[in-house]
């Protein structure tokens, strides 16, 4: 028999009431008819439903944002797609990522997705150090992409099917000792790595380790990745996550919700060692018909430039203390084990 309980909790903004019950599934038949802010409406419902999928984390200002819109309307009236060539809003885009990012001398390429990013930070850490093989760890999750799909088995529960070679991909538990022994090989061209691991149910690694481990990344020339496809742009309480564990990483890759929903971006930033290596190869050796598309990357100046005035003026962090507080009573009551909040990413286990 299952167990069901119903709970409450004062969010900002309204009372939120919680239905939980251990056997419960979402039901796919259920139709969308608008949102507006955090809510969602179901056909066939007047009320109001807490969005908390966020459209997989991209809709980070809300729906429909009123001055996003504005913003698209005025980018796209000037410039639509280009490819190969500079422009304004590209330019902007990356000196606010390269300013706002722990990377030093960071430089920018941009991409249209998370698993495409993720793909290019590896090809680049393998090319420039002229190792093939890829370090990662268990239970991440870093997109559908052949090199990024194999690194994520734990939440797909597939392969790659042979379209990478499972020997080349080593994976080790978050905390362990063992990823220092294989790093000291010198054999791995990356070592990613999520600053707060999104599909494992927001697991944050332990900061000695993580601080160890991007100490002996620089100690044998493996660059370190920072993965903040989902966690970054502010969402865990600062730009990135990973700066929580006070390291300036290699890489950092962003997507999701750079341009808010409203269009696929996504970004990598390099650190000046490594940008240096890769402007000496020919202009195709890292590409994408899609990556300086000029209307993404104005969304994307809007977006983080939003983002960066809520976490200069506190909102994030207050906001997150409004929902720790409101929040934490439900930890121990029917299923739900614990709360935790890491900025406004939540997780009740």
């Amino acid at each position: 028999m299952s167990k069901s309980i119903a709970l409450q909790a004062q969010l900002p903004g309204g009372v939120a009431s919680f239905d939980c019950d251990e056997t419960a599934s979402f039901p796919r038949d259920l139709s969308l008819v608008r949102a507006k802010g955090p809510f969602v409406w179901f056909e066939g419902s007047t009320e109001p439903v807490i969005d908390l999928i966020q459209g997989y984390s991209t809709t980070i200002l809300g729906h429909c944002d009123e001055d996003l819109a504005a913003c698209a309307a005025r980018a796209l009236a000037t410039m639509d797609h280009i490819s190969g060539i500079t422009s304004g809003p590209r330019e902007s885009l990356a000196s606010l990522l390269a300013e706002l990012s722990p990377v030093e001398g960071a430089r920018v390429y941009f991409d249209v997705g998370g698993a495409q990013i993720v793909s290019q930070a590896l090809r680049l850490g393998c090319r420039v150090t002229g190792r093939r093989k890829i370090l990662g760890l268990r239970d991440a999750f870093h997109g559908y992409s052949a090199e990024s799909e194999i690194l994520s088995t734990t939440y797909i529960g597939e392969t790659t099917h042979g379209v990478v070679d499972d020997d080349l991909i080593d994976a080790v538990g978050v905390g362990s000792e063992e990823i220092f022994e294989l790093l000291s090989t010198r054999q791995y061209g990356a070592c990613v790595i999520e600053p707060i691991q999104g599909a494992a149910g927001l697991v944050e690694l332990p900061g000695e380790w993580v601080r160890e481990l991007h100490r002996c990344c620089r100690a044998t020339g493996t660059p370190l990745i920072a993965d903040e496809v989902q966690v970054g742009l502010g969402r865990t309480g600062t730009f990135a996550a990973v700066e929580r564990y006070g390291i300036d990483p290699d890489m950092v890759t962003y997507g999701k919700g750079l341009c808010g929903g409203l269009f696929p971006l996504s970004a990598l930033v390099v650190s000046a060692q490594y940008y240096e290596r890769l402007s000496k190869w020919p202009r195709t050796a890292l590409g994408s018909t899609f990556s300086c598309n000029p209307f993404a990357c104005a969304l994307g100046v809007h977006v983080v430039e939003r983002v960066a005035a809520l976490l200069r003026f506190g909102r994030i962090e207050s906001r997150s203390r409004e929902f720790a507080e409101a929040l934490q009573p439900l930890a121990g009551r029917g299923p739900i084990a614990s709360v935790r909040v890491y900025g406004l990413a939540l997780a009740l286990d």
